[in-house]
């Protein structure tokens, strides 16, 4: 299911369920503080050594069917080149998730035009 929700709502769900494993992918040096799984395709592992940290290497995500109980991928998905694979992917090997997408009114407040 489709639905809109705000980040301060999908936290408050992570922090409720702190045993539930959570999958943070392509998020950078910004990984949710309720993640304990990392994935990108830049290797961080030296930067995340509290959590598990997997390299994305290629097109099909490196983890078992219905692994995460809860995934998140923040402005990740404007950088897939096959944006149907990735979504049947995460759905793959997640219960749940949440999945940001960049707006044109959020990247003129804080990337280009910022001063």
């Amino acid at each position: 299911m489709i639905k809109r929700t705000s980040k301060q709502y999908i936290q408050s769900i992570l922090t409720k369920h702190k045993e539930w494993s959570v999958l943070d992918i392509g998020c950078g040096y910004s990984a949710n503080e309720n993640a304990n799984v990392i994935c990108d395709i830049q290797d961080l592992s030296n930067f995340y050594k509290d959590k598990s940290f997997v390299k994305l290497e290629n097109k099909k995500l490196p983890f078992k069917d219905n692994q995460f109980d809860f995934v998140i991928a923040s402005h990740v998905i404007e950088h897939v080149e096959d944006i149907e694979y990735f979504i049947k992917e995460l759905e793959r090997i997640s219960k749940r998730g949440y999945i940001e997408v960049p707006t044109t009114l959020e990247d003129n407040l804080v990337f280009e035009n910022k001063k």
